[in-house]
């Protein structure tokens, strides 16, 4: 078993009564992720992502602050999303959790700025991990007004990790070398091919039987609406050997 997927945790304690601020929720939603963790002979070291919904996006920096106390080194990749409405308001939390620490490591492309309590990616054995990437130009930070312009800026911040695998770690290099050189250079096309438009003309590569042509690689995308009313893209890559 390589990794522990949770399931959302509430704000509930394990006898069912709710804590009454909302720093004391957001606590206890990542202490019940915690008991899961330990019951799996693991820590919060071992979670390399989390997602997070928030029924009051304005609570987000609340949120991070405590985040930031549970997460002193190497924080998880994570992903943040306003929603109308939580089963257990106002918070809930998913997370992902990998076996072995051996591997794992932030990453960051090339002139990332952050002050979030999570990291911009987090690359394991066999996975990369990217936080929500925001359809905002990263030099300006300005948000386009068309959401085809910001889904391309948020998936051509996500492709900037590309470049992260030229260092990738040992069991990544030496991966069979077919179809393509290794399942992360099949990443790297990956990334490179991806891109959505609302333009028919422009093919949307995560469709029409695209992913046939990388066996061995899954990736997720989902494409939300974060804190600053701006869709936001984030990936989950998982390199499979055969």
């Amino acid at each position: 078993m390589d990794y522990v997927y949770i399931s959302g945790q509430g704000p509930r304690r394990p006898d069912g009564s709710s804590r009454s601020t909302f720093s004391a929720q957001v606590r206890q939603a990542l202490d019940n992720v915690k008991a899961i963790d330990e019951s799996a002979g693991m820590t919060m070291e071992h979670v390399v992502y989390t997602q997070v919904y928030l029924q009051d996006i304005s609570q987000y920096g609340e949120m991070n602050k405590v985040f930031a106390e549970y997460f002193t080194k190497a924080p998880p990749a994570r992903a943040v999303l306003g929603v109308a409405r939580v089963p257990e308001p106002p918070i809930q939390i998913n997370a992902v959790a990998v076996r072995s620490l051996a591997d794992k490591r932030a990453v960051s492309p090339p002139n990332y700025k952050a002050e979030d309590a999570a990291s911009p990616g987090i690359l394991t054995h066999d996975r990369l991990f990217i936080s929500s990437m925001a359809g905002a130009d990263p030099a300006s930070g300005k948000v386009p007004d068309d959401p085809a312009a910001q889904v391309d800026l948020a998936l051509d911040r996500a492709a900037s990790f590309k470049q992260l695998y030229r260092t990738r770690p040992t069991r990544l290099q030496n991966l069979p070398a077919t179809p393509l050189p290794g399942a992360s250079d099949t990443a790297l096309a990956f990334l490179d091919s991806v891109r959505l438009s609302d333009d028919p003309a422009r093919t949307p590569r995560l469709g029409s039987g695209s992913l046939s042509h990388y066996p061995r690689l899954t990736s997720v995308a989902t494409l939300s609406l974060c804190a600053k009313s701006q869709l936001s893209v984030n990936l989950v890559t998982s390199f499979h050997p055969r």
